[in-house]
């Protein structure tokens, strides 16, 4: 299963949820969308009980190649927004996907150097409210 809670703090208030690519090779909308089933499903749950923040953080690899030497390979994390209130799953899952999206364009902006290799995984963070 690409979903798998990976930490839970404060009697089940905050969760961490590694989400896994299908893919090896897939782009941020490919991610989010191959995923979106059981994020869905998650939060329709998740929303029956509680108030729910949430946020999603993706590692992603780049590499650097140069002329003069060996390619080098680094980890960025790509931040959606900051945690905010589900109300209703879609639209939460569309502003967080264009957040996603906008990160990474601006760092392609600034960073030309760096290409784009894979998502590594991604960090779904939740915090639920009574």
């Amino acid at each position: 299963m690409p979903l798998e809670e990976v930490l839970t703090a404060l009697g089940g208030a905050a969760r961490i949820y590694r989400i896994t690519p299908v893919n090896t090779d897939t782009d941020i909308d490919d991610f989010m969308w191959e995923n979106y089933e059981y994020l869905f499903n998650l939060f329709h749950y998740l929303l029956q009980l509680y108030r729910v923040r949430a946020r999603i953080v993706l590692r992603m690899e780049f590499v650097n190649s140069t002329d003069s030497g060996p390619d080098r390979y680094e980890t960025f994390y790509f931040p959606s927004l900051p945690a905010d209130f589900v109300e209703h799953f879609d639209s939460w899952h569309e502003r967080h996907l264009l957040a996603l999206n906008t990160n990474f364009s601006r760092f392609n902006e600034r960073s030309s150097n760096w290409k784009f290799h894979r998502i590594i995984d991604g960090e779904l963070v939740i915090a639920t409210l009574e």
